[in-house]
């Protein structure tokens, strides 16, 4: 379905971010968890969120987790959580432990529903979620790309550094994978 995230484009995510075992990862737009499924099924010892507004998208990713952890399909030490939470809760985010993410890695949302998304809310979430050397790795629709990077260079609260930005097609979209 050219709606979801194919298997092939999360790994690829999780290697442009440069994943390593043990470390803490969010996907912020985590759909049906498969950002955080995929990581948690080649990284042992892996903390791995997938978080998602829509009702609908975690009660599929619930299903999906149910299905990976009967079929013990995760590298050992390895766990996924998904929680319902938009965007802008995040800005306040604290985990339990007071630590924060290593890596954000997410496909933002295409067509209509980017513009639901606010650009500047999103940078705010990524500088409440970070570690001080966390790294991101974004697949943005083409046309939010300009904006998404102006609001990370206009962040007062971190000093991001883009570097890498990478051309794509996702299900017939043009995208760019911006890596930080």
């Amino acid at each position: 379905d050219a709606r979801h995230l194919r298997f092939s484009t999360a790994r690829l995510m999780l290697h442009f971010a440069q994943l390593r075992p043990g470390e803490q990862m969010l996907d912020l737009c985590g759909g049906m968890g498969t950002i955080a499924m995929e990581a948690a099924q080649h990284w042992a010892n892996l903390r791995a969120v997938s978080s998602d507004v829509s009702a609908k998208a975690c009660k599929l990713a619930d299903e999906n987790l149910k299905v990976a952890e009967r079929e013990d399909l995760f590298a050992a030490g390895s766990e996924v959580k998904i929680l319902r939470r938009s965007v802008a809760e995040w800005i306040d985010f604290s985990l339990a432990d007071g630590s924060c993410f290593d890596v954000v890695i997410s496909e933002l949302p295409f067509g209509v529903t980017i513009r639901m998304l606010d650009i500047r809310i999103l940078v705010q979430a990524l500088d409440a979620v970070l570690k001080p050397q966390g790294r991101v790795a974004l697949i943005c629709p083409k046309a939010q790309t300009s904006d998404l990077q102006a609001a990370m260079l206009k962040s007062s609260s971190r000093h991001w550094r883009l570097n890498t930005l990478r051309h794509g097609n996702v299900g017939g979209v043009s995208v760019d994978i911006i890596l930080a």
